[in-house]
């Protein structure tokens, strides 16, 4: 689950499947926070506090899901930003036919895209200058849902995404650009 410090609360998502592999609607459970300092339950709701990392835990019978919960701290750049932050966001608005420049620390990092409505597809983001990016680091691959996008990326000084919404689809294309930095 991936917030922005200040977001609303959302229900924590999962599917539990019976023995028969059927979805089952009706459990009894519990559902706890690692850390609630960073994000805090109210009901069965996930509600962000402040930038960082926890985890999520349901358990229902003998089985049980662990969530990870990132909550990003919003800006407007993510060079010359602390060393100790980790988890940043931008806001992301692109008119038809709009790029943007969008300047990238020397560094390793996850970065992933979410638009705002669900479904709408990503614009276009390429990286420039020094740098790569591919869909796992090594050891790990990222999922995502249909819509979004995820890289992992190291970048070099001067390297930036330019991020552009083509000629076709929607007038307008809202989200967010997240990067969980590898220091």
């Amino acid at each position: 689950m991936g917030f922005l410090v200040g977001d609303s609360a959302r229900d924590v998502s999962f599917i539990a499947h019976g023995l028969d592999g059927a979805p089952v609607t009706e459990l009894r459970g519990s559902v706890t926070i690692e850390d609630r300092s960073i994000a805090e339950l109210v009901g069965q709701k996930v509600r962000p506090k402040q930038p960082g990392r926890t985890f999520v835990e349901v358990r229902v019978g003998d089985r049980r899901a662990v969530i990870a919960v990132q909550v990003h701290h919003l800006v407007t750049s993510f060079v010359n930003q602390p060393r100790d932050e980790e988890l940043l966001a931008m806001r992301v608005r692109l008119a038809r036919g709009d790029t943007i420049e969008v300047p990238l620390p020397k560094a390793a990092f996850w970065v992933t895209y979410v638009p705002n409505d669900p479904g709408e597809p990503p614009p276009t983001i390429e990286l420039r200058g020094n740098g790569s990016c591919t869909t796992g680091n090594g050891v790990q691959a990222m999922r995502v849902v249909e819509g979004e996008y995820a890289k992992y990326c190291h970048s070099d000084d001067g390297t930036r995404f330019s991020i552009a919404h083509g000629q076709t689809g929607a007038d307008t294309v809202y989200g967010t650009l997240a990067l969980e930095l590898k220091r």
